[in-house]
């Protein structure tokens, strides 16, 4: 908006500088005949320069409206100037006006009037000899036509101009449809490859989990629990990629759906869910009340991505949360563990950190890790309280 204001704003004001010189060559043409009159009609009196002179000064004003009533003024010029020839300058510059920003049709009949008021103001206003009549007339006839020619030509071009901007823009918005189309159609083959791979998996994994759990009086009960965490947390994963798939599909980012009054309870039960599968965690969570949904959605993908970096690298050592945020300070989460046999840079992984990274970033927060001087490996994240 603001560069299209602008651009309206620059265009007015080389209007004025055009409608600013056009009044300056009315009154330099209005000058040269105020020096030179002659040939003087035969009703030239004192009344008559009196008359000439006012009208010359005001056909010069006149002309900063030549755009909004371009037609009224170059009809009013045109037939004045058959009786007070100091109009003939101002008139051709109305009749250019005309020719350059009106259409055809009213530029046709306004030229037929002017070549008509030219032979009229050479026999009442300028009379003349009748061997100087012809050559008084002709060049003025002629002048009106190129007046007018140029005046369309240039209408044509700024047509022309406008033509091909607009067509500009119209190949703007189908290259971006094009564009999109090619984008959805990429969006929804990962979602199908998604689909087809994750969900068979899953679910096979939460057949074998839940056939566990039915043999339930034949296996340890430890065992048993863990294989109904095993189911639990497999059809989760199965509805959430299905929510994610779906997301992809429509051109929007899925995520798991946190508001402002349950993000400290959906961060509770992510890791409670972890100590049922067996990880060691120690979490102290403490947010006050109205955490905005977005920058809670980043925060329980945060603590997830901790927990499963935690539980990867070193599954068999203590995860410790220190999660806390209030509108003054942000929100902050730092976890903390002792460095397992792979401190997180090995073949298998190293990526997750890396995109939750940058996730955070989009969102005007960050992320560090890395060892500590006491041999622990650290990630510390950082988000504002509001979204900006």
């Amino acid at each position: 908006m603001g560069d299209e204001a602008f651009g309206k704003s620059r265009r007015k004001t080389g209007q004025r500088w055009l409608d600013a010189g056009a009044m300056a060559i009315a009154a330099l043409m209005v000058t040269v005949w105020v020096i030179d009159p002659e040939p003087e009609p035969k009703y030239a009196g004192a009344g008559y320069y009196i008359v000439s002179y006012t009208v010359g000064v005001l056909s010069i004003f006149a002309q900063w409206w030549r755009r909004k009533y371009g037609i009224i003024l170059a009809t009013t010029l045109i037939v004045g100037s058959i009786v007070l020839p100091i109009l003939s300058g101002p008139s051709l510059i109305a009749l250019f006006s005309v020719a350059s920003h009106r259409r055809w049709a009213p530029t046709l009949w306004i030229t037929v009037l002017a070549l008509i008021s030219a032979p009229m103001q050479i026999l009442v206003g300028t009379p003349l000899a009748e061997g100087d009549f012809w050559k008084a007339a002709i060049p003025l006839g002629l002048g009106s036509l190129l007046v007018v020619g140029w005046g369309m030509a240039l209408r044509s071009r700024r047509e022309v101009v406008r033509a091909l901007g607009e067509r500009a823009e119209q190949l703007a918005r189908e290259r971006d449809l094009v564009a999109d189309w090619a984008r959805r159609v990429e969006r929804e083959e990962i979602a199908r490859d998604m689909h087809d791979s994750l969900a068979h998996r899953l679910s096979l994994i939460s057949m074998s989990a839940g056939a566990l759990s039915f043999r339930r009086d034949q296996i340890p009960s430890d065992l048993a629990e863990l294989a109904a965490t095993l189911q639990k947390n497999s059809n989760d994963a199965l509805a959430e990629l299905r929510t994610v798939v779906g997301g992809v599909r429509l051109g929007r980012a899925a995520e798991v759906c946190v508001d402002r009054d349950s993000a400290r309870a959906s961060i509770l039960e992510l890791v409670e869910e972890s100590r049922a599968s067996g990880q060691e965690v120690d979490a102290e969570v403490s947010l006050a009340p109205g955490l905005p949904p977005n920058i809670a959605r980043i925060a329980y993908r945060a603590v997830q991505e901790l927990l499963t970096n935690a539980r990867k690298h070193s599954s068999d050592r203590l995860l410790t949360l220190v999660i806390a945020g209030n509108t003054e300070s942000g929100l902050s989460i730092r976890s903390t563990n002792a460095v397992g046999s792979d401190d997180g840079r090995g073949s298998s992984g190293g990526f997750g950190l890396l995109g939750m990274a940058e996730r955070i970033k989009v969102h005007d927060g960050w992320l560090t890790a890395g060892r500590t001087v006491a041999d622990k490996f650290e990630v510390e994240v950082w988000l504002p309280w509001e979204e900006k």
